[in-house]
């Protein structure tokens, strides 16, 4: 097991992939979305298996509220093998953390 980070920023109307999630990496994953824009936001957060854009079936969180200097977090969100979280938010710049502990 090793510790793993990844970090990304969203710009609005756009998904950002968080990760990637490679071969070797399938485990337990504590995903926060920080809002320090000036707005609140509205994110979604979906988990896919290659790039495009998610579909409905693949969201894990719809509509989720963050108020201006708001923390969205999921804990424990377990990824398999190949697996990607990707976010979008809808108007403000968000900061994504995604980091836990990886299989060998």
């Amino acid at each position: 097991m090793s510790a793993v980070l990844f970090q990304a920023m969203t710009s609005p109307g756009a998904w950002v992939e968080v990760g990637p999630i490679g071969a070797t990496q399938a485990g337990a994953y504590l995903l926060t979305i920080a809002n320090g824009d000036t707005a609140a936001d509205v994110v979604e957060v979906a988990l896919m298996s290659a790039a495009g854009t998610p579909a409905a079936v693949n969201l894990i969180e719809s509509g989720a509220p963050i108020p201006v200097n708001g923390v969205l977090s999921r804990w424990p969100l377990a990824l398999d093998v190949g697996f990607a979280i990707y976010v979008k938010s809808t108007s403000a710049y968000c900061s994504v953390t995604l980091n836990g502990r990886q299989g060998a």
